[in-house]
């Protein structure tokens, strides 16, 4: 009987054995279609080194591409497809009590992975100079650096977590190299009265109107106001004119409230919106400029705003010009 017993346990343990063997090379066939070798091996280079933060593996790294990235984080994917998400690595690690997870995101371009970043950013975080930024929760540090934005989140003990996160970030930031500062185009904002870390890069639809895309934008504190203010890029003054005559069109079908304005040399329009309210909208060379909330000061700061831009695009784009 015992030795029926243990001929049993053999089987089974064979059959564990060969079920673990056949599903780990499944696992990796499956990442070889997502992403080549090479692909493989560029992202599972900015994996830091186990030893030194004192982490062990929880399982294999896993990664995501556009066709299986919902299968990871299910609708919140979309708008990571707005920025032209490339691919993933996720990894999952354990420290003691401490449950860690790692997300790098290669988003192609440091302009991309900005607009991702800002977008889950807000002007309330805590910031940490990690990267290019940082932002801290509670349990999650998330920071910009190249093409990249990482996420990581930890679950454990409080004080284990808060020492933990930002040595980790650290250690990614060191294996992704090279740190580049914020995108150039942030530059054609005004820093007086602007309000800190609230610049955002929009690429599609941004406020509501997609034939603005894309376009940069920045809060700014105007008296008691809090205003908004977009930058939209042409690639002449041709093409700002035709964006400022759709958006003047697109008011014009309703009881909205349209009038010209003249600023700083620039011929542009005020609209009062029943429902979105007013805002005052000025064509500068190959940017359209549109202020929304525009609190008592705004035509000053408008004026001010389009005399700086001037300088500053010839300054930042001049081989462009």
């Amino acid at each position: 009987m015992r030795r029926a017993n243990l001929a049993v346990v053999f089987i089974l343990m064979t059959v564990l054995s060969v079920f673990s063997v056949v599903a780990s090379e499944n696992g990796e066939d499956r990442n070889a279609e997502i992403l080549t070798k090479e692909q493989q091996n560029r992202l599972l280079a900015l994996l830091p080194d186990l030893s030194a933060l004192e982490l062990e593996l929880v399982r294999s790294p896993n990664f995501y591409v556009t066709d299986n990235l919902h299968d990871y984080i299910n609708g919140a994917a979309d708008i990571f497809f707005q920025y032209d998400f490339e691919n993933l690595i996720a990894v999952e690690y354990k420290q003691g009590e401490v449950e860690l997870t790692l997300d790098i995101y290669n988003m192609g371009t440091l302009l991309n992975a900005f607009g991702i970043y800002s977008a889950e950013r807000s002007p309330s975080y805590t910031f940490t100079p990690i990267g290019v930024q940082g932002s801290i929760s509670e349990y999650g540090l998330n920071f910009l650096q190249g093409s990249y934005y990482v996420k990581l989140s930890a679950f454990g003990p409080e004080e284990t977590v808060k020492s933990l996160l930002p040595r980790f970030a650290e250690a990614v930031s060191a294996r992704i190299g090279r740190i580049d500062s914020f995108p150039t185009e942030l530059q054609l904002f005004l820093d007086n009265r602007k309000i800190a870390n609230s610049e955002k890069f929009v690429r599609k639809n941004p406020l509501g109107y997609e034939f603005l895309g894309p376009t940069f934008l920045a809060s700014y504190q105007l008296g008691e106001t809090e205003s908004l203010l977009a930058i939209t890029p042409s690639q002449d003054e041709n093409e700002t004119q035709r964006k400022l005559e759709a958006l003047k069109t697109s008011f014009q079908k309703g009881d909205d409230k349209i009038r010209s304005i003249y600023v700083a040399g620039s011929h542009g329009i005020e609209i009062d919106s029943h429902y979105r309210g007013k805002m005052y909208v000025l064509p500068v060379h190959r940017y359209l400029l549109i202020l929304r909330k525009p609190g008592e000061t705004a035509l000053t700061f408008l004026a001010d705003h389009v005399s700086y831009l001037r300088t500053k695009d010839k300054q930042l784009f001049q081989n462009e010009q």
